[in-house]
């Protein structure tokens, strides 16, 4: 989902679009590189009340709930992203990384499969690369795991 385009939830009913969240999300975003997980996740849940079709706020919320240790909530956020975005790698990788915390390592392995298969459909994209990188290493963790 663009940053454009025009916001449903609650920032709908106040006349504000994505654009107009950015500043929040930039804060959210400081917060989670600062490892300030707790905040992050509490800014990225406001931001996706306001925006549920978001897919940025949706991946930042999974990505401040994994590191708030909330699987169940990043789980979710992740399935949003992967709804609005099917060839989304990031979205798999998050929900895959949310289904190993949960201790559901079948559900974990497809997720970083499927992470796998979609950041190949994009080789050129260094971010798409790094996902595949990080995808594979999971695949072959929960491989040696199950050895």
């Amino acid at each position: 989902m663009s940053n454009e385009t025009a916001a449903t939830g609650l920032a709908a009913r106040f006349g504000l679009s994505s654009t107009d969240l950015l500043p929040i999300a930039r804060k959210a975003a400081q917060k989670l590189g600062s490892g300030q997980a707790e905040e992050a996740m509490r800014l990225f849940a406001q931001l996706v009340l306001a925006c549920p079709d978001n897919r940025d706020f949706q991946i930042g919320l999974a990505e401040a709930a994994l590191l708030a240790d909330q699987p169940a909530l990043a789980l979710q956020a992740a399935s949003a992203a992967i709804a609005f975005d099917a060839k989304g790698a990031d979205g798999y990788l998050l929900s895959g990384r949310a289904c190993l915390a949960l201790e559901d390592r079948a559900a974990a392995r497809e997720d970083f499969a499927e992470a796998l298969s979609c950041a190949r459909a994009l080789p050129d994209d260094k971010a798409q690369a790094r996902i595949a990188t990080l995808a594979e290493g999971c695949l072959a963790a929960l491989a040696e795991d199950h050895d």
